[in-house]
């Protein structure tokens, strides 16, 4: 069994600039400290330097998987969230939670992000 652990510092990437303010606006709010980034390049760059423990990406126009190859190797937790309902299921597939920005709230972000924070470490 995987134990659980604290998220230290979370990586937000999104290349909207609406989601990027909103990913912002959320985790100011949890108090969690926290990154946001624009672009693929940026997110792997970021995580390279292992400073992050949960990452939060936008689908990227398929770029996720770049991020979330990254993030797996960084020994990061990550969430996908993007409108592509077929990333939705090649990342719930892989075990990798995702979510429809379609559907997100306020409260519906808070509570990934929570989900996030108390996520267990990969293996």
């Amino acid at each position: 069994m995987r134990e659980p652990h604290i998220i230290e510092r979370i990586l937000a990437v999104d290349d909207a600039r609406l989601w990027r303010d909103i990913l912002r606006e959320n985790l100011v709010e949890s108090k969690i400290a926290h990154t946001i980034v624009g672009t693929t390049e940026e997110a792997t760059t970021a995580i390279a330097t292992g400073e992050y423990t949960g990452v939060i990406t936008d689908g990227l126009n398929g770029e996720w998987k770049t991020v979330s190859a990254a993030a797996q190797a960084a020994g990061a937790q990550c969430v996908l969230m993007t409108l592509s309902l077929e990333s939705i299921a090649a990342a719930q597939e892989s075990g990798m939670p995702a979510h429809d920005k379609a559907e997100m709230s306020p409260e519906l972000i808070q509570d990934m992000i929570q989900q996030l924070v108390l996520a267990e470490q990969p293996t």
